[in-house]
């Protein structure tokens, strides 16, 4: 039996958290030498028969750091009071500034075991994670104010700014089909000018606009068919697909979770650029493919067109970044921002690579939501658009 004792005191010893058990007159039968260690200066103090009521108080005045005779007492009647009771773990925080749980339980013969957790690194971590999340709720908040703030800048601006440039608009309107016998035609190239740019500053503020509110937060998230996103999409574009001969093909279209206008808006985007950029001596080819990557949907849009620089591969999602500045082709340089802006507002990645041969290929991924599933739709094949 004593051998058994003395493992039992050993296995006891090599405990990192303290351990005591006190009779059932509530005397300290037992103690490790990490129950002592964490009430220093006074707990090398105690062993066997010392009283609870010692140790309680050695405890409020050595190492809680109470003072007054009477709230000295009042302590030590709870402790006591907490003793027989078996009370829900609490805790104890001393002015060495550690911080112990307290677990105590009463036995059959009234006997009493507790053991004595150091739970300081805990709740050093439990504090830094509430003020990183406080931290980090605040963020949020000023973001989405900022956002908010933005949003409602880009609206007035291009109101303010619109409102002027409609009238210049008109003025010139009004010059040319009033005035046009009575100049001479450098004039009347001057007034086509003015027209010109005004035109091209309109549609500027509008890009600038949805660009604002594709950073925006999302209105409205719901689950979508991108099928229906796809083909309204193709509708908006038949004239220049047409127009083009343009062949388009796409693989079957997943069902999506989030804010369905700007994902078509990415499509619109992302096709309007391969057509406006296709090359002049090849048939536009385009291609839509879409892989499941079991956490997101990838989407590669392909084409045959005049191709991306590969330096330039990062710089073109910046405002005001035309894909080929040396072309004649109509733009604001502001598709592609608002297209990483939407892509980012659902979660996901956009990039550009430039294709083998020709071309280049835009990708980019959003992520799959659990309660949402593939759906059957029809292929639109290797067909002219």
């Amino acid at each position: 039996m004593s051998k058994h004792s003395d493992s039992i005191a050993k296995a006891l010893e090599a405990l990192d958290e303290g351990f005591v058990i006190f009779d059932n007159e509530a005397k300290m039968v037992f103690c490790n030498a990490q129950y002592q260690a964490m009430y220093r200066p006074v707990g090398h103090q105690w062993n066997p028969g010392t009283t609870l009521d010692q140790i309680a108080r050695d405890t409020a005045i050595h190492c809680m750091g109470l003072t007054g005779e009477e709230k000295i007492d009042d302590w030590v009647k709870d402790r006591v009071s907490l003793h027989s009771s078996s009370p829900e773990p609490f805790e104890q925080c001393l002015t060495n500034g550690r911080c112990l749980r307290v677990s105590e339980t009463n036995l059959a013969n009234g006997w009493v075991v507790g053991t004595r957790t150091d739970i300081t690194t805990l709740k050093e971590q439990s504090r830094a994670l509430e003020e990183n999340d406080a931290r980090m709720s605040r963020l949020v908040d000023e973001l989405l104010e900022s956002n908010a703030e933005l949003e409602r800048f880009a609206h007035v601006a291009s109101h303010d700014l619109q409102a002027p440039l409609r009238r210049i608009m008109a003025y010139a309107d009004l010059l040319n089909a009033d005035c046009r016998d009575q100049i001479g035609e450098c004039a009347q190239n001057y007034i086509a000018g003015i027209l010109r740019s005004s035109k091209r500053m309109n549609e500027l503020i509008k890009d600038l606009l949805e660009d604002a509110k594709a950073g925006a937060p999302v209105p409205e998230s719901v689950q979508f068919d991108a099928a229906e996103s796809l083909a309204q999409v193709l509708e908006n574009l038949d004239d220049a697909l047409k127009t083009s001969g343009a062949w388009f093909s796409c693989d079957r279209m997943p069902v999506l979770y989030g804010n369905p206008l700007r994902f078509s808006r990415l499509l619109e985007n992302l096709i309007g650029n391969a057509l406006k950029y296709s090359s002049h001596d090849r048939t536009p080819n385009i291609s839509l493919t879409v892989e499941n990557r079991q956490k997101e949907w990838r989407f590669d849009l392909r084409d045959n067109g005049s191709g991306i620089d590969p330096r330039s591969a990062d710089r073109i999602f910046q405002p005001f970044v035309r894909l080929d500045s040396n072309r004649s082709s109509h733009g604001t340089g502001m598709g592609l921002s608002i297209c990483r802006k939407v892509v980012e507002g659902f979660g996901g990645e956009i990039w550009a690579e430039p294709n083998e041969s020709h071309g280049s290929t835009f990708s980019f991924t959003i992520p799959i939501k659990t309660d949402t599933a593939p759906v059957p739709t029809s292929n639109t094949g290797d067909e002219p658009a």
